[in-house]
């Protein structure tokens, strides 16, 4: 057994079940986000609050320039700049106290009211020196002048931090950012304004209020400041650089924000132990959320007797330890190097969705992915709390928690956040009879996103191209995709699977995956043509092979086997919106093998010795028709 590098689980309890984990889509619980999640209300608290500081101190330093020299002005000055001090301490303090009695820990979301102010003076200091540059101190008009100045910077930066605060209290009420960026730019404009008439009032009066570079940058500097708060109350600093591991406690409330969401957390993993998973900040306002794969069971032989599930997180999931493809956050070509990041891990063999529990027939099995997931989501908005830009992705049975989660991030948890969504080895090709005999043993029914036009009614009535296509319609602003090579097979695999859930019972026939091989390719491209035609916003990409996900490997960057471009140009184009975005299909379909790691990482091979440094990964070959004997599928 092995694990790679998202922590797919690999061999015969590998992450896998693409097809069973599609009835998923009807898991998925949110609606219209409601109240404010106290997070939220916390850090706009606290850059409201910052920019009364800096208001403050500017217009105690706006009084002292009216009169620099007079008797006590500097005192006063400095008493006034005192009581600023005091007041934001104090309620920077009480935004944390009144987070806490709403059970989250904002001060773990922000950096310290200490930072907060020793950054707030420092671009004090430097506007105050701007606007005194070249000051005539005997010229009434000219003090006059720059007093003013530093008034509608006090102004500005006041406007700025509000409208910040604003914004991050009630983000659904301006999911393009249209409206704090146009009270930006307006709050920006007046302050031009203000700064040319002031200067060219003291002209008429024979004064030389006159700093042009010093005055034309101050609204720079403003802003960078406005940025910099932002960032420090947006974006945890206390979260590392490197891959950490969290384990939660094992009861956490969560005030989330969407119907049919659980209050009480419990995450727990199917036989008892805890539940752990990773965490990592970079160095943009960006987040990926990635849930692991790692197989599924519903019944007595698959949750006990094969156990063709993932079992337990722990210190074996870190990323770091597998370093390939979309992991390896050291390859200049990953578009993700920079990106804030959360991996989900995956222990309960429900697709990340089960709010339920079975012994069949023997001991316990916990679906609680559901309890998980929301744990790792409650995390998320408390650390990162308003991301430009989501990706949520997953591997395998991750790419279904992946596609049905995305639902109630992008309604309530990042409602101002662009969405791009990408399931990878996941299509749900299942039997007729799945959803509707199986999918209840995970508990999902009272998590269904039944608001959701065409998600609703019996889930044995539902089919995976109804639940792709209605969530990607319901998101139309956003991006929806599904990576899979034309032949996923292997233990754990999508066609391993499938051809589980066409032999219930008959654990002999279980491992011939190969056997569906040519019906699952079928249904496969139905799916993508269907959900793409019901769907402008979905695209799938269908590469060539048979290995099992692609997120964890080299060739990611590299293969373009069967005339189909690279994996990473195909995620570029989806991000940017591109057009050149597209349905993509391999030619020539055929198994293939590139070197994984190593200085040929991602290059054709075909032993390992092709592969210095690294090892020639070979994609599965089945021991049956349609697999011939020199390894290529032929299909009727």
């Amino acid at each position: 057994m092995q694990i790679n590098p998202a922590g797919l689980l690999l061999g015969t309890k590998r992450a896998g079940t693409a097809a069973l984990l599609s009835a998923l889509v009807l898991t998925l619980s949110s609606a219209p986000a409601g109240a404010a999640y106290p997070t939220n209300v916390c850090v706009a608290k606290k850059m409201v609050t910052a920019g009364k500081y800096c208001q403050a101190r500017l217009k105690a330093w706006s009084k002292w320039q009216k009169a620099p020299a007079a008797a006590g002005a500097d005192q006063k000055r400095d008493d006034s700049i005192a009581r600023a001090t005091t007041k934001f301490s104090q309620l920077w303090d009480k935004a944390d106290q009144v987070a806490a009695k709403k059970g989250v820990d904002c001060s773990d979301t922000t950096y310290t009211g200490t930072e907060a102010l020793a950054a707030l003076d420092a671009a004090v200091d430097v506007l105050q020196t701007s606007v005194a540059d070249g000051l005539n101190a005997g010229d009434k008009y000219d003090l006059r002048c720059r007093s003013k100045i530093l008034n509608a910077a006090a102004s500005l930066c006041s406007g700025e931090l509000k409208a910040q605060g604003k914004h991050v209290k009630a983000l659904a009420k301006d999911p393009d950012r249209t409206r704090v960026g146009a009270a930006t730019a307006k709050a920006t404009a007046k302050f031009s304004s203000k700064v040319a008439r002031e200067v060219a009032k003291a002209a008429a009066r024979g004064a030389s209020c006159d700093n042009s570079p010093g005055f034309a940058a101050m609204g720079d500097d403003l802003a960078a400041m406005t940025a910099a708060v932002v960032d420090g109350t947006t974006v945890s600093p206390n979260v590392s650089t490197a891959w950490t591991m969290v384990t939660p406690d094992t009861e956490i409330p969560y005030r989330a924000s969407y119907p049919g969401a659980l209050k009480t957390l419990r995450p727990i993993c199917a036989h008892g132990t805890p539940y752990n998973f990773f965490v990592r900040r970079g160095s943009v306002n960006k987040l990926v959320v990635y849930y692991q794969g790692g197989g599924a069971c519903w019944d007595g032989a698959t949750c006990h007797l094969l156990g063709t599930f993932k079992q337990s997180t722990g210190s074996g999931d870190d990323p770091t330890a597998y370093p390939y493809g979309l992991n390896d956050y050291d390859r200049p070509e990953n578009p993700f190097r920079d990106w804030n990041a959360v991996v989900i891990g995956y222990c309960t063999g429900d697709v990340h969705w089960g709010d339920g529990g079975s012994s069949y027939g023997q001991s316990l099995i916990r679906h609680k992915g559901r309890h998980n997931a929301s744990v790792v989501e409650k995390w998320a908005r408390e650390h990162f709390v308003n991301p430009e830009r989501v990706f949520v992705t997953g591997s395998s049975a991750g790419s279904y928690g992946a596609i049905f989660n995305s639902v109630p991030l992008i309604e309530a948890v990042y409602p101002a956040s662009t969405f791009d969504v990408l399931g990878d080895g996941g299509m749900g090709v299942i039997t007729p009879d799945f959803m509707g005999q199986y999918m209840p043993n995970w508990g999902i029914e009272a998590t269904r996103p039944t608001h959701i036009p065409g998600l609703g009614g019996p889930l044995a009535d539902l089919s995976i191209i109804d639940a792709w296509a209605s969530i990607a319609n319901y998101f139309p602003g956003h991006r929806f995709g599904q990576y899979t090579t034309a032949y996923d097979g292997g233990d754990g695999s999508q066609l391993s699977f499938y051809q589980v859930m066409l032999n219930p019972g008959d654990v002999l026939e279980w491992p011939k995956w190969w056997e569906p091989t040519c019906d699952w390719n079928a249904q496969v491209r139905q799916i993508c043509q269907d959900t793409g035609t019901q769907a402008t916003n979905f695209r799938c990409y269908i590469g060539a092979g048979s290995r099992h996900t692609m997120f964890g490997s080299d060739k990611v960057y590299t293969d373009t086997s069967g005339g189909v471009p690279t994996v990473v140009d195909w995620m570029n184009a989806m991000l940017a919106g591109d057009p050149a975005w597209t349905d993509v299909e391999c030619s020539d379909c055929n198994p293939i093998a590139t070197c994984q790691g190593g200085s040929s990482r991602g290059l054709a091979c075909a032993v390992d010795s092709d592969c210095p440094g690294g090892s020639c990964d070979q994609d599965p070959i089945g021991s049956g028709a349609p697999f011939q004997a020199d390894g290529t599928v032929v299909c009727p």
